[in-house]
């Protein structure tokens, strides 16, 4: 027998409000439809399912559910007078007016993908399709599909999580990862009025921070003055010297050309947002595009991680460094040689402890190096900090 009710979620938004949705049930399954309002559970009658009445809305919230049980009533009605079963995908899609069949969850991820490649990044890209595989097997594995958006609850995001952390192992910051991507999923598709589910907008990402990992300038030095025969490690050298002189990521050194060296400036296109920004060019910098005629002899990501490394080797770049990461709530410690963590990130993050510790102004790092957020810079003026003290002990050791 057909029957429809509505409840408060269990679950509580920061503000101590519950969304309120309605629940049609057939032949032993349920659909479950959110209404968009929030109240209190203290204003809340579950025997009546109504607001209580010195709820300032009361009047207009009942009158909606009123008017929700009649739409459903009506569409069961209907169906009863022409014969034809009221099945919770009937009613689901005569509710939303839908006259074909819906898309499946796999089709919306696909559109979301098709719909953000002219806005984000390859490498955002790349992201999303990770995320999707990893949903996928998170279906395989509870042996449940996805069927609606409203099933992305706030205990499918704690499910997904416990299976990131559990099963596959990944670190903490890497599931925080997929939780933010799926998040931007949901936002993408509540826009174009696919779900009313808000719970995603309660899911906090939790990224934890990593330790910074940059060259001194004794290391840095200790680069520049190797003498190398082999072009291919003298060509990862200046590639590594040059991000480090500008601060800017790999992906956009790989991008640049020589129309976009003007004067003292190089003029780039950041891939990973589509903004322009002037850099500054240092001597340094200058010294290291002259020789390469204004360009560079750029090479895979992968092979410059691996480069660096035997740099870093030979300039003897072993300061033990703990290279942790987050398993769900432990912390597990690696240490190992500073060289074996070398990679080209490290050149930025080097370009703007340095500049810090020079006591160059926080906001002028900032603009060169694109950083959105000044929060981003607390942790690398903890780094700073700590550097001077030791340098400040060393000096007065005697």
């Amino acid at each position: 027998m057909a029957s429809i009710h509505f409840y408060l979620r269990e679950y509580k938004s920061k503000s101590g409000k519950s969304q309120l949705y309605f629940s049609y049930s057939h032949d032993s399954k349920k659909w479950r439809c959110f209404t968009g309002i929030k109240i209190f559970s203290k204003h809340w009658n579950p025997d009546k399912q109504q607001v209580l009445p010195h709820h300032e809305s009361a009047s207009e919230i009942n009158a909606l559910i009123k008017s929700k049980r009649a739409e459903i009533e009506g569409i069961t009605n209907e169906a009863a007078f022409k014969r034809i079963d009221p099945t919770v995908e009937f009613v689901k899609l005569t509710y939303k007016g839908i006259t074909e069949p819906p898309k499946s969850f796999s089709d919306l991820y696909s559109q979301f993908i098709k719909d953000q490649r002219n806005q984000v990044s390859a490498a955002r890209i790349k992201r999303y399709r990770t995320t999707y595989n990893h949903l996928q097997n998170f279906e395989l594995f509870r042996k449940k599909r996805i069927n609606e958006l409203e099933d992305i609850d706030m205990k499918f995001f704690i499910d997904f999580e416990n299976y990131l952390v559990d099963k596959k192992r990944l670190s903490w910051n890497t599931v925080a990862q997929q939780k933010t991507v799926l998040k931007t999923f949901m936002a993408y598709a509540q826009k174009l009025n696919l779900h009313n589910n808000a719970d995603y907008q309660h899911v906090k990402a939790g990224e934890k921070k990593t330790e910074i990992i940059a060259l001194s300038s004794e290391e840095l030095n200790a680069i520049k003055q190797l003498e190398l025969t082999e072009t291919r490690l003298i060509n990862a050298r200046d590639l590594f010297l040059f991000q480090t002189y500008t601060g800017q990521r790999y992906g956009d050194v790989k991008n640049l050309r020589k129309e976009d060296i003007k004067g003292n400036y190089w003029h780039l296109h950041v891939a990973k947002s589509e903004e322009r920004n002037k850099i500054p060019l240092t001597l340094g910098a200058k010294e290291i595009l002259k020789k390469y005629g204004n360009s560079l002899r750029t090479i895979s990501n992968q092979k410059m991680n691996e480069y660096l490394k035997e740099l870093g080797e030979l300039a003897g770049i072993d300061e033990p460094v703990n290279k942790f990461k987050w398993v769900g709530t432990k912390k597990i410690n690696n240490y190992v040689p500073k060289w074996k963590v070398l990679t080209t990130h490290v050149a930025r993050k080097t370009f703007i402890t340095e500049s810090l510790i020079r006591d160059l102004d926080v906001s002028f790092v900032k603009e060169i190096s694109g950083h959105k957020s000044y929060a981003v810079f607390d942790q690398y003026k903890k780094f700073t900090d700590k550097f001077k003290h030791e340098k400040l002990n060393q000096a007065w050791s005697d």
